[in-house]
């Protein structure tokens, strides 16, 4: 691989994309970056297997190659990946190739983008922006979290989300998060996150109370809605929020803490 060149993406900007490639592309790049450089620093021979655990054919053996994303980790010493032959890591200032016993080389980060423009070149994928993730398992895991948590204590919890309130301000709420019934031993929860990262650290706020005393919520006085529904009750959380009301809680910890302190 050539060390110095042109190249028409930023470094950061293949670290970012690098990131966000699954799985079985981001084995494929790295299977990629191993056979570039045997054949174009090398100039050796190798030859594609994919098959029974095997990547490649290499110097008269099969190997199966590895790869492994620090992109945060400033490179100290070699990384080795179980069951791999062969070690592709993506450090913050480089990446480092390592076949143990044959060779290992460090490779700039211009060498690495020029590689991955090469290699998605010839590939169709899609890569998601940070925007366009999903964010579904980590979402998953703080609602079995707060589920679990009443559960314990024998109460079901309905638990509700938002991700795109914060561009209208508190004048907006939930339309469905008042109980249609004030059943006994269950608890409604609305966690409005400040953008579409659905992950603890970016939580806005938790409003949460037992369904048997939503009469204690603050409503709003007139509600607007573009379908014609009338008769609606929604929640004021430009009085709860501001006022701190006993069902608005800051974070998971402070509900899971303060929750039946405030609700007996």
């Amino acid at each position: 691989m050539k060390e110095n060149h042109f190249v028409s993406s930023t470094v950061q900007e293949v670290k970012n994309k690098i990131q966000n490639l699954n799985s079985p592309q981001f084995g494929s790049f790295g299977e990629f970056i191993f056979a570039k450089y045997v054949t174009s620093t090398l100039h050796e021979n190798i030859e594609k297997v994919h098959r029974d655990g095997v990547d490649f054919y290499f110097r008269g053996v099969n190997i199966d190659v590895g790869a492994k994303r620090k992109l945060n980790v400033i490179h100290t010493s070699n990384e080795k990946i179980t069951g791999k032959d062969a070690f592709i890591v993506f450090y913050q200032d480089c990446c480092k190739i390592n076949y143990p016993s044959n060779f290992e080389s460090a490779l700039d980060w211009d060498c690495v983008v020029s590689a991955f423009e090469e290699w998605s070149a010839s590939r169709i994928i899609k890569i998601p922006s940070q925007a366009k993730q999903s964010y579904t398992k980590e979402y998953a895991e703080i609602k079995s979290h707060i589920v679990k948590f009443f559960a314990d204590k024998n109460i079901d919890a309905r638990v509700l989300y938002r991700t795109v309130s914060g561009k209208f301000g508190l004048g907006e709420s939930p339309d469905n998060l008042l109980p249609k019934k004030s059943a006994q031993s269950s608890v409604s929860i609305y966690i409005d996150f400040n953008d579409f990262k659905r992950i603890t650290s970016n939580i806005r706020f938790i409003i949460a109370f037992p369904d048997d005393q939503h009469n204690d919520i603050p409503r709003q006085k007139t509600v607007s809605l573009k379908s014609g529904k009338k008769d609606l009750n929604k929640i004021a959380l430009t009085q709860i929020v501001p006022n701190k009301h006993r069902c608005y809680f800051e974070s998971i910890e402070k509900l899971t803490s303060s929750f039946f302190k405030r609700y007996v």
